[in-house]
């Protein structure tokens, strides 16, 4: 009998964030040209410095402190968010250092970042913290620490740690082998519209591992996973319809059919973009 693939393992890749972009600077009209034939008159001694409208322009470490301000990048407000403890802007910043947009690469500084965002309970911080400690960027691979913080990002509705999470336990990595763990967690993303842990589940499910031994469930979620576009579970529907009976898979068609992914929380699954952090 044909034996049904491996489950499948490793993190879920996020796209970098698109570089941010700065609006060009609009320039305040009606300022009086300056005298021909030399500089804009100085007021004397003691005359308030008098703009075209009647109102007091502002000078001296006052004026300098706003227009450094204006001249100040994204990135440059980014990091003085940062440094103030706000957690979404340490999230953006530790990814920004990851993958090297708009900043030098750094896993170390990520690293930094992005702890302190996790331990803020920021869900997406905590999985990408996850997937560095098991892959071993910044600093040695660490799987133990990888599953408690796929743990803290899963109870927090992250659905890329929970397939993280449930791959852990079905390959016994970082935390003692668990299937039924596994297909729990494995069945939490899928519910969310997680294509790999719905192809994973369906494995779980043709091979007994954790969940009772069921190519009816097994079909089903391979219906549902290659509907969404994945080719191998496409494959696994061609290889075990024939081994059904007619009214399991007329239930199991049904039930794909019926489907629909629950609603997932997006701020414990996606990082914020650089604009909307803007104080």
């Amino acid at each position: 009998m044909e034996q049904p693939p491996s489950t499948r393992s490793g993190a879920v890749n996020t796209a970098p964030l698109p570089a941010p972009t700065q609006a060009p600077r609009q320039q305040v009209g009606g300022l009086p040209p300056q005298q021909q034939g030399g500089a804009a008159p100085t007021p004397a001694m003691g005359q308030a410095n008098i703009g075209p409208n009647g109102v007091p322009r502002v000078s001296g470490p006052v004026a300098n402190t706003a227009a450094q301000a204006n001249m100040a990048t994204p990135i440059d407000r980014l990091m003085s968010q940062a440094k103030t403890g706000d957690a979404r802007s340490e999230l953006v910043l530790g990814l920004k250092y990851l993958d090297g947009d708009g900043v030098a690469a750094s896993d170390s500084e990520a690293m930094r970042w992005l702890r302190k965002a996790a331990e803020q309970g920021v869900a997406v911080a905590q999985y990408r913290l996850g997937t560095m400690y098991e892959r071993g960027r910044g600093l040695p691979a660490d799987p133990k620490q990888a599953v408690y913080w796929y743990q803290e990002a899963a109870k927090h509705g992250n659905r890329k740690a929970m397939h993280n999470l449930a791959v852990a336990y079905a390959e016994g990595s970082g935390v003692e082998r668990d299937y039924a763990t596994a297909s729990r967690w494995f069945r939490q993303a899928s519910d969310l519209g997680l294509t790999d842990s719905q192809f994973n589940l369906a494995v779980l499910y043709e091979r007994g591992l954790g969940v009772p031994m069921s190519l009816q469930e097994a079909y089903k979620w391979y219906l549902i996973a290659s509907a969404n576009g994945d080719t191998e579970s496409k494959a696994r529907v061609d290889a075990i319809v024939t081994q059904m009976p007619a009214g399991d898979k007329a239930t199991a068609e049904r039930d794909a059919r019926a489907y629909r992914p629950k609603a997932m929380d997006q701020d414990s699954n996606e990082a914020p973009d650089l604009a909307s952090l803007a104080p």
